[in-house]
Order: structure tokens, then C-alpha cells, then sequence
């Protein structure tokens, strides 16, 4: 299949919301702001539900038009941005305790 299928719409929405837990993880880390990192943690955990909600209900396998390898990738941008996200905050907290 070549194109965007309503599958792989959903799927790269997944991936929008996994850069976007990224960006604000950054963004936290950079200028310290609380509101950012769990802004970060957010978006990160909505690319999580998506994917994996979107891998449990998928039928088709790799190339079908199903959006699987970006589920997958909305999946690992996911963690990651929950990882970024989760570092600044402890971040912040270390940076107010001393």
C-alpha cells in the first residue's frame, strides 16, 4: 500500500504526540519549568496509550497499510519522552532541595 491510510493517520498520530513529549522534555530541562515537564510526561504517555491501543487492535502485519511500524515507533518516542520528561523533573526537584 503507498499513501496515508486512515491506519497509518492514527499510527502517526501516536508519533506526533511521542516528538511532542520530547520537544517538551527538552524545553523543561533547558529553562527548569515544572509546567513543561509534566506537560512532557503527558504528551508522552497519550503516544503511549495510542500505540499500544492501536497495536492491540491491529489485524494487519508489516506493509498492509495498518500503520504498525509507526505504532511501534509512536511507542519507543513514547518511553523516551517519558524518560526526558521524568529526568527534568528530577532535575528541578534536585535544583530546589540544595
Amino acid at each position: 500500500m503507498k499513501g496515508i491510510t486512515p491506519a497509518r493517520a492514527r499510527s502517526l498520530a501516536g508519533v506526533a504526540f511521542g516528538i511532542a513529549g520530547i520537544a517538551f522534555g527538552v524545553g523543561a530541562r533547558r529553562k527548569s519549568s515544572r509546567t513543561l515537564s509534566f506537560t512532557s510526561i503527558a504528551m508522552a504517555s497519550v503516544a503511549i496509550v495510542l500505540s499500544v491501543i492501536h497495536l492491540a487492535t491491529l489485524s494487519g502485519g508489516f506493509g498492509t497499510g495498518g500503520g504498525k511500524a509507526g505504532a511501534i515507533v509512536a511507542l519507543a518516542l513514547g518511553i523516551i519522552g517519558e524518560g526526558v520528561g521524568v529526568f527534568a523533573l528530577m532535575k528541578l526537584k534536585r535544583s530546589t532541595t540544595t
